[in-house]
């Protein structure tokens, strides 16, 4: 994992840290919204395929839409409306990192997905590629805590020293987003300290 760490806070002789994941999994839950993988060849053609099992079941009307409309650049409203009409999404994003070789995603909440999950309106409301974005940025975390260690000897040549030396199972990974992993070390600090 990444050497890159930062240490959220601090209390007496614990400390809440966390390091940036160099090489995450990618975003995949139970809960996740379907999510569809698009690759262009940088011409106005784009090609769908699954990001998570969710999305399998659109994968071919995301692909059919994007041939028929490709030469306009209409494949990405075409889409959004087929979903709002035939399976009652409330909600269509897209992200792409920005640059035209990259992957972009496509994210939406259709009613078989919300009465699955058990999901409400209040859904429509959230950033629901959050996580894909926070993957895609290389923005995930691992969560840990730190004890300090004072090392000490009995010869006159040498100081004691401190080092700080992970607690408890180590560091949790797989945190997307660096405000939910700094939440999370908040949380773990809070709890290590009422102990």
């Amino acid at each position: 994992m990444s050497e890159y760490q930062e240490i959220v806070e601090q209390s007496g002789d614990y400390r809440a840290v966390i390091k940036l994941d160099d090489s995450p999994e990618k975003p995949e839950s139970y809960g996740m919204v379907p999510v569809l993988q698009i690759d262009s060849n940088g011409y106005g053609s784009v090609k769908a395929e699954a990001f998570n099992d969710q999305a399998e079941p659109f994968v071919h009307a995301f692909n059919v839409l994007s041939d028929l409309y490709h030469g306009n650049g209409y494949q990405y409203e075409v889409f959004e409306r087929y979903m709002r009409i035939f399976h009652g999404a409330t909600k269509v994003d897209s992200y792409n990192v920005g640059t035209i070789r990259e992957y972009g995603y496509v994210g939406f909440d259709t009613a078989a997905w919300r009465e699955e999950v058990g999901v409400g309106e209040s859904f429509e409301r959230e950033d629901i590629l959050e996580e894909v974005r926070a993957w895609a940025e290389g923005d995930v975390w691992g969560v840990g805590l730190e004890k300090r260690v004072t090392w000490s000897t009995d010869e006159e040549d040498y100081d004691d020293m401190d080092t700080w030396e992970e607690i408890d199972d180590g560091f949790v990974w797989g945190f997307y987003g660096h405000r939910w992993a700094e939440q999370e070390a908040l949380d773990s600090l809070k709890a290590q300290l009422a102990k």
